[in-house]
This record gives C-alpha cells, sequence and structure tokens, in this order.
C-alpha cells in the first residue's frame, strides 16, 4: 500500500469534522486536571483575578487546569450571549496574546459568533476599518489604553458594547463597557447547561470561526 492510500484509509477523532469549541471541550473532558495554561503575575492588572484565577505573585507563574479553563470559557460564553451575541454576529478581538485572549476566543465562538482580530500595533483609523468593515456588534480589549482607542473611533462603529480584560478606572456612565470579570459574573448568574450544549451543536464545523 503505497502513502497516499495509506493516508485515505488513516482515521483519528483528532482529524475528523468538528468544531473548535468542541475540540477545546473534548480536550477539557480528556484531560481535567491537568494544567492548560501559566501566567505569570505582576504583568498585567487583570479583572479575573484574584476572584475567578488566583493572583500569583509578581514574577512568579500560576496556572489553571483544564476543568478550570473549561469552566470559565463556559461562563464567559453565557455572559457574551447575556451581551446579545447569536449566530455569526461578529465580535472583535483586540489584544495582545494572552491566557484571557484564548478564554474570549474559544467563549465568543462557543456563542455561535465568530471572531475578527486586530492588532494592536493597529492605528485607529486601521482599528475603525477592521471593526467597521465585518460589521462587529462588539470588542474585547486588552487594557484601558486600547479601550480609548476604540472609543476614539466609536462613533463610526456599530458597537453594542465593549469588553476590557483587565481593570480600568472611569466610564461610570457607560453601561455598554464591561470588565471581562463582569461578563464571567453575568454567565454565571445566568449559565444553562443545556442551553450551552445546544449551542454547540448548533455549529458545524464548515461554519466561519474566524
Amino acid at each position: 500500500m503505497g502513502w497516499r492510500e495509506a493516508e485515505r484509509e488513516y482515521t483519528d477523532e483528532v482529524i475528523g469534522e468538528t468544531t473548535i469549541p468542541e475540540l477545546f471541550f473534548d480536550s477539557v473532558e480528556r484531560n481535567a486536571s491537568r494544567d492548560a495554561q501559566l501566567y505569570k503575575g505582576g504583568v498585567h492588572d487583570r479583572s479575573l483575578t484574584p476572584d475567578i484565577v488566583p493572583e500569583p505573585p509578581a514574577g512568579e507563574y500560576g496556572a489553571i487546569t483544564y476543568e478550570e479553563a473549561g469552566e470559565i470559557v463556559r461562563h464567559l460564553t453565557a455572559g457574551f450571549r447575556e451581551l446579545g451575541v447569536g449566530p455569526d454576529d461578529r465580535v472583535g478581538i483586540y489584544a495582545d496574546t494572552r491566557m484571557e485572549w484564548a478564554h474570549a476566543d474559544y467563549a465568543v465562538q462557543s456563542a455561535e459568533g465568530v471572531v475578527t482580530t486586530v492588532y494592536t500595533e493597529s492605528s485607529a483609523p486601521q482599528v475603525q476599518y477592521l471593526l467597521d468593515d465585518n460589521d462587529a456588534m462588539g470588542v474585547v480589549v486588552g487594557n484601558e489604553e486600547l479601550l480609548e482607542t476604540v472609543l476614539s473611533v466609536e462613533n463610526e462603529l456599530d458597537l453594542e458594547f465593549v469588553v476590557v480584560i483587565n481593570e480600568f478606572e472611569g466610564y461610570d456612565d457607560r453601561e455598554d463597557i464591561y470588565t471581562l470579570a463582569a461578563v464571567h459574573e453575568l454567565g454565571a448568574e445566568a449559565f444553562d447547561a443545556d442551553e450551552f450544549e445546544s449551542w454547540l451543536d448548533n455549529r458545524e464545523w464548515t461554519d466561519l470561526c474566524s
């Protein structure tokens, strides 16, 4: 048998037809007690710490397991649904690569949304274009500086919400700006396991994810 024939006959669930969220939660189930992510203390003023994930000492690393990561993503998924995210709605992620970037990415997709990525080096006009071109309904930003960039062009956009991964000050008069921890809290209160599974089941492997 040649390699082409052998490759055609090879089967494994890893190369099956599934969605990114289903792959993630399959990994959560298989590796529940294993470390999924490491994160360094003192680097970011994370809104998820210390109530949702422990705050490690500055310069030291903390870890969350697959089970803990899965729980965070489930609650964020329900939180994004509470903010109005539904099938094929576009949500931008405008943040450096970090632990919460993955949480937001999996959560938006699990909420049946589609992720639009925006580089943090993008200028305000570029941010406007990237979010407007795909009609993003919301955006997740890494910190207050990136929040201010989005707000500088918000009049040209149709955003229904902005979520900030870090803590931030001010904007008390804005009901459409949330920390990631606040979205997590919304989702934890609203979470329904059967409803969550239905969101995952509704997606096909051919659907756009990003």
